[in-house]
């Protein structure tokens, strides 16, 4: 069994180098170790190389340890997964995206149709309540010409009534002379 399907077995596939945490691009060199951790191959000597330096040389029989999960004795092996995990990662990343963009289009649509659109619960509630607006100015409008008109009414009789009094007086005056 490959390498590579002990680690999608294993569950320890993913698209970050573990010495780095970057993703693996496309063009990097990427190395298995025989645990089954993916790192950069750059990445991979340096750490070789400082564990070697670290022990003056001295190796332990030869082999080194996993950074990761400090298996001894490993040997590398190159291979492409870490990329095409990263690829398929980033294809779901646009695909999440471009299905998000999609459903807050529909909804915005949905949304200035519904409650913007001509038929509207929207219009309908902004149409009821001008109307009820309309309705209260009217009748508070109605009602000071209703006092307004009473008002003229009442001077109009009052005025009526001194005309007619005035009428007496002059008609008692005119009598007497």
């Amino acid at each position: 069994m490959m390498r590579e399907e002990i680690a999608i077995k294993r569950g320890m596939l993913s698209d970050l180098c573990s010495i780095c945490h970057e993703n693996f691009q496309q063009g990097e060199e990427e190395r298995i170790l025989t645990c089954s951790h993916f790192f950069h191959s750059k990445c991979i000597a340096l750490f070789e190389w400082h564990a070697c330096r670290r022990k003056k040389g001295h190796l332990l029989d030869g082999g080194y340890t996993c950074p990761f999960c400090r298996a001894p004795y490993y040997e590398t092996k190159r291979t492409s997964v870490g990329v095409v995990i990263h690829l398929n990662s980033c294809s779901l990343k646009i695909g999440a995206l471009v299905r998000g963009w999609l459903a807050r289009k529909e909804f915005y649509h949905r949304y200035r149709k519904d409650l913007i659109g001509p038929n509207s619960a929207l219009a309908q509630r902004f149409r009821k309540y001008i109307g009820k607006e309309v309705e209260h100015i009217s009748n508070t409008l109605l009602q000071k010409i209703d006092v307004d008109y009473m008002y003229m009414e009442r001077i109009i009789y009052e005025s009526d009534q001194s005309i007619a009094t005035s009428r007496d007086i002059f008609s008692e005056i005119l009598v007497r002379s």
